[in-house]
């Protein structure tokens, strides 16, 4: 062979190879970023019910099949949260109904608002509790392959996988009206379906002793009007009925909310104590009263800790919950293409073993995690107007990951925007991001205030974390309820700004973080047609 010919022949089979590696990397990229996209709901899902019950990110396994239960507004301080409503009180009910069926029964609400919903360990929604606003009424959340019958007067929610997260906010319209959400949100429980002894009379069980605790104890001298009951050890709800009510009144500060008491999952140096596991926490008791302390690892939100967690942590933990939560029959391709990766359920995996291409996929993967769903909205078919935007279905994801990732990092637990609509932008209207550190108004005007059935709020977030930012004294968010001062023509203004506006201002003044990226979401409890019909839009953000 002559020596040109096999110049020619070694570089086209180095360009050849080189063009294979090529290729096997970016397949290595596309399908790490997939796998997160794919995961992140449900780790997300798994995380704050690591939080929520104080845990973190260890292994040490969380309780299941109880409510944890909020009973404040939520603040700055409430990391368990992921993008809370300000002006509710919230509860989330983690199940596992491997081995059994599990009864969520929520109280008549009446005219207060309330709503919730039911999803499987994959993020897709199984069901919706607004059937619980008008009258009492009891879910059966049943499993993969249960064939039994459920009791008459049930609502039954069939779940494809073992774990199933049921959130669910109750509105509460100021401070002298925590109490009364608070009782109803204690009526909240779960129960085993073999130890549920029927749907509870109206006022009785839990929320009937606590109603009749916080009468008795409003009535006595001194006590604050509208104090919400005095939380147990760490916050958590009430105990059940037949255990000792706690002694003395609640310490509640100038808004009503409730002073937080020494917390036992923290030493008194602040760090994180182990809470206790299956061993030391009953799993469906009936009150379902546990804590929700806000702490939990580092004390940081759900998503700042996922965001921030190593790659191999990331898809270990992944490849546990696949264990008890196998992918549904329509994953199967991403599933295929995990394998390749070693994403399978159960596997263990060290990326010190992994090829070059796939550590550097994998790595890359998480750690850019949290502003790609951000950036680029997952390609969710969004309604636009004035730099805010609309999902007008939060649902029916299939197999569009990416989308349904977008959907828990913005709209995390959100109610059916039939009921919640939730315009969101995180621009002004030339186009610039929102930074805490400007100021910027909101205009209405008298003929385009938000068209609410039932209320309104708007709301600023840390972007792309969605918490609460520090307030510098003022509201977390602007509700319908307050007593906001109107411009001469019946317009409303409302200051958009992390200081005072003055106080003449400040009824309408809404705190954003101080510094750095912020998220608007402007809530239409009960939104009206012409939202639904797109005949109306929130104005534009102006700076000041």
């Amino acid at each position: 062979m002559r020596r040109r010919d096999f110049l020619a022949g070694s570089t086209a089979g180095a360009v050849g190879l080189l063009a294979i590696r090529t290729a096997g990397a970016q397949e290595a990229s596309n399908t790490a970023k997939q796998a997160f996209s794919f995961a992140y709901p449900m780790m997300l899902m798994d995380l704050t019910h690591r939080v929520m019950a104080g845990g973190g990110q260890g292994d040490q396994p969380a309780p299941v099949n109880r409510f944890f239960h909020y009973p404040q507004l939520p603040t700055e301080q409430s990391t368990a949260l992921v993008c809370p409503v300000a002006d509710a009180i919230h509860s989330s009910a983690w199940l596992n109904v491997k081995d059994e069926p599990m009864v969520v029964s929520i109280p008549a609400m009446e005219s207060r608002f309330c709503t919730g919903s039911f999803f499987h360990a994959w993020y897709d929604v199984i069901g919706r509790m607004s059937a619980g606003q008008g009258k009492a009424t009891d879910f059966v959340v049943t499993g993969p392959g249960w064939a039994g019958t459920v009791p008459k007067g049930t609502v039954q929610i069939s779940s494809p996988t073992n774990m199933v997260w049921a959130p669910l906010w109750i509105s509460v319209t100021g401070p002298e009206d925590l109490a009364a959400a608070v009782a109803l949100q204690a009526e909240c429980r779960v129960t085993a379906l073999k130890d549920w002894k029927g749907p509870q009379p109206t006022g009785g069980g839990l929320g009937g002793s606590l109603t009749a605790f916080i009468g008795s104890f409003l009535k006595k001298p001194g006590a604050p009007a509208g104090a919400p009951p005095m939380p147990g050890p760490g916050g958590e709800a009430m105990p059940a009925e037949g255990q000792p009510a706690p002694a003395g009144p609640p310490k509640v500060d100038a808004d009503g909310n409730v002073v937080p008491q020494p917390n036992p999952a923290m030493a008194a140096d602040g760090v994180p104590q182990p809470m206790p596991g299956a061993e030391g926490m009953v799993e469906g008791d009936a009150g379902g009263g546990g804590s929700m302390t806000g702490v939990g690892g580092n004390g940081a939100s759900p998503n700042s800790q996922l965001f921030t967690m190593e790659a191999g942590a990331f898809y270990n933990r992944l490849c546990q919950l696949m264990v008890e939560n196998p992918p549904l029959e329509a994953d199967a391709p991403i599933v295929a293409k995990m394998a390749k990766l070693g994403l399978t359920p159960g596997a263990t995996i060290d990326l010190q073993t992994q090829s070059r291409a796939n550590q550097m996929a994998m790595t890359g993967a998480v750690r850019n995690a949290g502003q790609k769903i951000f950036t680029t909205k997952g390609g969710m078919k969004l309604v636009t107007g004035n730099r805010w935007e609309t999902a007008l279905t939060l649902a029916d994801f299939g197999t569009n990951y990416d989308r349904k990732a977008y959907a828990a990092l913005m709209y995390f637990g959100a109610s059916d925007p039939t009921e919640v609509l939730s315009p969101r932008t995180s621009k002004d209207g030339t186009g610039r991001p929102l930074q805490g550190q400007q100021k910027y108004t909101l205009t209405f005007s008298a003929n385009q205030l938000p068209p609410a059935g039932v209320s309104w709020s708007l709301t600023a977030y840390k972007a792309p974390t969605m918490e609460l930012g520090a307030s510098a004294g003022g509201k977390h968010a602007v509700c319908s309820h307050q007593e906001l001062v109107k411009n001469p023509d019946g317009g409303l203004t409302i200051y958009v700004q992390k200081d005072s506006p003055g106080a003449d201002k400040e009824p309408n003044w809404l705190a954003v973080p101080p510094e750095g990226a912020f998220e608007l979401m402007l809530r239409l409890c009960g939104p009206k047609a012409e939202v639904a019909s797109l005949g109306w839009k929130p104005p534009a953000v102006t700076k000041a």
